[in-house]
């Protein structure tokens, strides 16, 4: 989730928990996202790790954070790259063949 808490000013991202997706959702967690501002999270599951990849908008570029177990993130930015002005996204799975069949 997005905090947007006005005062004092908060614009990262957080994790919260709830045994159906309706809710009643848990607290939030304290941010997973560093200092700047992000936003338009898209999470997905690979083996045992999570992935969060985000808009860090105010620095016009896509960020990313890590965990096996959804308590501990590591940021690991600076090793994702994206297409010059990628916003916001998401991930899904294609084939082999429907990568093929992408423009370079």
């Amino acid at each position: 989730m997005k905090d947007e808490t006005r005062e004092p000013v908060q614009k990262n991202l957080r994790v919260a928990f709830a045994d159906q997706a309706a809710g009643p959702y848990g607290a939030p967690s304290a941010p997973i996202t560093g200092q700047y501002w992000s936003e338009g999270p898209t999470a997905i599951q690979l083996g045992n790790k999570w992935l969060v990849y985000f808009d860090k908008y105010t620095e016009h570029k896509y960020g990313a954070v890590t965990s096996t177990d959804l308590k501990t993130w590591t940021d690991i930015s600076d090793h994702i790259h994206f297409p010059p002005g990628a916003r916001h996204g998401t991930v899904l799975r294609i084939s082999q063949k429907e990568l093929a069949k992408l423009p370079k």
